[in-house]
């Protein structure tokens, strides 16, 4: 029942458009004034711990670390990055998020999980987000990983937006009425976050020095025959010379695609 929950959730999600919820559509969702937290919801403070506490596994069984840190744990770089030119350039998965040893490869943060490579970063938490992110296809997709789901996990983040999402003076100013009127949650409950897993595979779309363009599949419900289905979720990311960040449409969400394959795509 976990695994059926889990899928059909992701899929209404998804769908609602809430995982870019940035500024416009904060009055949209009913979100109520942010009332007193309780231990399950208080969002994490700065966090300065380092390794990790006990794992978990996800409904597919995928291993999850719990980061010391609320912020997560970025990992030793122990394996060179892609170079172009290579052959993989574009396909080859980052080290370190691959295999049940892969530890510190998917992380719990603020509920959300999310991924931290051993070749193409984050390299370090700065004011609570991560930085360090290589300018490569794999750490553009590392990147656009992380967004999908932290800007839904963490309404309220205004560092998380400056630093990695593409907005507007009048966006913040929108995103700073909202948080004033208690319409932006610190964080999304547990009841939400919980299922906000790890996606099964991403591909390249495009590629330039300054936009990669990158698909994430989601798993979702299967089908009447239990066959897997995906949803595969297209983040415009841009690099600015120092970092990826996330550039929405007008609407803020993100294109779709239903997927009965993932044939051509590379595995997490």
């Amino acid at each position: 029942m976990a695994l059926i929950a889990a899928v059909v959730f992701v899929a209404v999600l998804i769908a609602a458009g809430t995982i870019v919820l940035v500024t416009r559509g904060g009055d949209d969702h009913g979100a109520k004034p942010t009332a007193p937290p309780t231990p399950s919801s208080a969002p994490p403070g700065p966090g300065t711990a380092t390794g990790f506490g006990i794992p978990e596994t996800d409904p597919f069984g995928r291993r999850i670390d719990m980061p010391n840190n609320a912020y997560g744990q970025p990992l030793e770089q122990t394996a060179p990055h892609r170079e172009p030119g290579d052959p993989e350039w574009l396909t080859a998965a980052p080290a370190g998020t691959r295999g049940p040893g892969a530890k510190g490869g998917w992380q719990r943060v603020y509920g959300a999980v999310v991924p931290f490579s051993a070749s193409d970063g984050p390299t370090r938490i700065q004011d609570g987000v991560p930085t360090g992110y290589a300018h490569t296809p794999q750490g553009a997709a590392l990147a656009a990983a992380f967004l999908m789901w932290e800007t839904a996990a963490r309404p309220a983040d205004r560092p998380l937006r400056e630093r990695m999402v593409v907005m507007s003076a009048n966006d913040l100013a929108e995103f700073d009425r909202l948080k004033a009127a208690g319409k932006l949650p610190d964080r999304r409950p547990d009841s939400e976050t919980r299922y906000m897993l790890a996606p099964d595979a991403f591909r390249i779309r495009s590629w330039a020095d300054d936009l990669c363009v990158v698909e994430l599949a989601t798993r979702t419900e299967p089908d009447k025959t239990g066959t897997p289905r995906w949803l595969g979720n297209q983040l415009a990311m841009v690099w600015d010379g120092s970092g990826w960040r996330m550039r929405l449409a007008a609407d803020q969400k993100l294109p779709q695609e239903a997927l009965a394959s993932l044939a051509g795509w590379t595995p997490w």
